[in-house]
């Protein structure tokens, strides 16, 4: 923000010796104080302002979303889940063992859980399935392939077994429920059928594992007594005998039951303190869910949508409300002036003039009586080029003689304007070639001098600035004896010196942007320019100020009733005119 520190006389222009007196400023508008809860509904106010201007590309964003989501349900593939589940028992103790007062029953049954999570049993499962021979389970696939070559990886090779017992690993998803002792083994596939199967082979494998781990023990214990009878009483003994049957009889069972899961995987052995449920296919796809997809892609397309929103809007657009104005600069707002059409209204040309007009009697051109010693000179110019200070000029002429006032537009902007009218150069370098301008204008109620010279040395009036000085002081006191106001087009503050010189001799300066697109920090750049040379800004006009997005940027101000009651602005009807001249006859 630029702060309002400005000289109360023009030292350069003393020194100069022009004898121009000081002026005061225009004033600034009152300051509106608000609160912190103001704050904070004003800036909660201006965020969904914004995101309903900016509504249809919000609206793009979301459909956007949303036709994102449908094609990746269209394309995506089908998730099924199988899942087996195992209940613990621990009423019957002969299974288990009683929980421990060290370890209670819950914790046992995460240990089971984790037993079911265990590499060891992934491989035992995938070389029963052979899985290992499956391309599914052992393919790493494009992406893997390509990742793979351009990291140049030297990983160690690993086995098929190890390869397909890490991807089977990745359909794994157990869960137990520490209350009702239940272990859910769940296996996500593109199958359903595909899915029961694994399941149930975790499921098969877990239970071979707990009934082979029964008979080992029982195998070991025999062959212990076996061991001990042998000793105790010699080879022949009856209790040798019965100790070597109780050995053959273990090793049957342990035999048998060997054969049996390799044969009969789909027959589950009895478990003391455990029972089982097998899992079964279901033939409605668990993902992806259409809901939760439609959703989740309408929430990441509007959440960037509004951040995509938000942060333009925070980028320096330039001016959008009178109040932007003061409190960014600490420079009054002059007047904005409306498009001449816009998309709401194809003419505004009447809101047009009366913005002009209510501009020209704020900053005191209109409403001063008719006495010539109160001319006004007005320095027009614009922080870079194409902002639409030349055309503003000429607005401001019409307005003013409009208004019956007598107009002189100086034109200092540096051109290649050839011809034989009088040009600005011609009437700075003679007395007589002004007087001459004077009278051939006598009879016009609006003139131009326009420069022809660009900024060659030789021929640029404004070269010496000791010399242009007393030359356009000459012309400023003549002009002042046959108009009103004089408007002086000035350059670009920030490229030519030229305005910075101009502007110490005007009554009045006026800096000219372009409505939300002159940036803010170049205006800013300007008016510190300028005030730091002892040149009084007064006042930022916004010209091409579109009607019609107004209303959404600010409410309560002049021009957003000038934007909302365009009908004001409009003849009436047919009817109504003939009605109002039946009653004047």
């Amino acid at each position: 923000m630029v702060e309002r520190n400005l000289p109360e006389k023009r030292s350069p222009v003393d020194a100069m010796n022009l004898g121009l007196s000081p002026r005061a400023p225009l004033p600034l508008p009152p300051i509106r104080r608000q609160g912190l809860a103001s704050f904070y509904e004003a800036h909660a106010v201006e965020t969904l302002r914004t995101l309903w201007r900016r509504k249809y590309l919000l609206a793009g964003f979301a459909l956007v979303g949303l036709l994102t989501a449908l094609l990746l349900l269209v394309t995506s593939t089908r998730i099924y889940t199988a899942t087996a589940v195992i209940q613990f028992d621990f009423g019957r103790m002969e299974a288990v063992g009683p929980p421990s007062a060290a370890m209670d029953a819950g914790s046992l049954v995460e240990g089971q859980a984790q037993m079911l999570r265990s590499r060891a049993l992934a491989r035992r499962v995938v070389a029963k399935l052979k899985l290992d021979e499956n391309p599914a389970y052992i393919s790493s696939g494009f992406v893997g392939r390509t990742l793979n070559s351009l990291l140049q990886r030297k990983s160690t090779p690993t086995s098929n077994i190890d390869t397909a017992a890490q991807r089977l690993q990745g359909q794994l998803e157990i869960s137990n429920n520490p209350r009702s002792y239940l272990i859910y083994v769940t296996i996500k596939s593109t199958s359903p059928e595909q899915a029961a199967i694994l399941a149930n082979a975790y499921l098969s494998e877990y239970v071979n594992d707990k009934v082979m781990q029964r008979l080992r023990e029982t195998e070991a214990t025999a062959r212990s007594a076996l061991a001990d009878a042998r000793a105790a009483f010699g080879e022949r003994h009856p209790k040798v005998i019965q100790a070597k049957g109780a050995l053959a009889s273990a090793e049957a069972r342990l035999r048998d039951q060997e054969k049996s899961s390799t044969e009969h995987t789909e027959i589950l052995p009895r478990v003391p303190g455990q029972s089982f449920l097998k899992a079964e296919p279901e033939w409605i796809p668990a993902g992806p869910n259409p809901i939760a997809m439609i959703a989740l892609g309408l929430a990441i397309a509007t959440l960037a949508g509004v951040g995509l929103v938000l942060f333009q809007e925070r980028r320096d657009t330039g001016f959008r409300t009178e109040d932007g104005v003061p409190a960014e600069l600490g420079v009054r707002c002059a007047g904005m002036i409306p498009r001449a059409s816009d998309k709401f209204s194809a003419d505004r040309k009447l809101e047009r003039r009366e913005a002009l007009r209510s501009l020209c009697l704020s900053i005191g051109l209109t409403g001063r009586g008719t006495d010539r010693a109160g001319a006004r000179v007005v320095m027009v110019s614009s922080a870079l080029p194409n902002s639409g200070a030349a055309d503003f000029a000429n607005e401001l002429r019409r307005s003013l003689v409009e208004e019956g006032s007598r107009v002189l537009v100086v034109d200092a902007s540096p051109s290649s304007h050839a011809g034989n009218a009088i040009g600005l150069d011609d009437a700075l370098e003679s007395s007589e070639r002004l007087e001459e301008f004077f009278a051939d204008e006598s009879g016009n109620s609006a003139s131009e001098l326009r420069r022809k010279a660009g900024l060659n040395g030789a021929r640029n009036p404004f070269a010496s600035f000791a010399y242009a000085g007393r030359s356009f002081e000459r012309l400023l006191t003549a002009a002042k004896e046959h108009y009103d106001v004089v408007i002086v087009t000035a350059p670009p503050v920030l490229l030519l010196t030229d305005s910075v010189f101009l502007g110490r001799f005007a009554d009045i300066c006026l800096l000219v942007a372009g409505w939300n697109k002159t940036p803010k920090a170049t205006v800013a750049e300007a008016v510190h320019r300028l005030t730091e040379n002892g040149v009084q800004v007064d006042g930022v006009v916004l010209t091409e100020v579109d009607l019609g997005r107004y209303a959404s940027f600010a409410t309560g101000d002049r021009m957003y009733y000038l934007s909302r009651y365009k009908e004001a602005f409009r003849s009436p009807p047919k009817s109504a005119r003939r009605m109002e001249n039946r009653l004047g006859e």
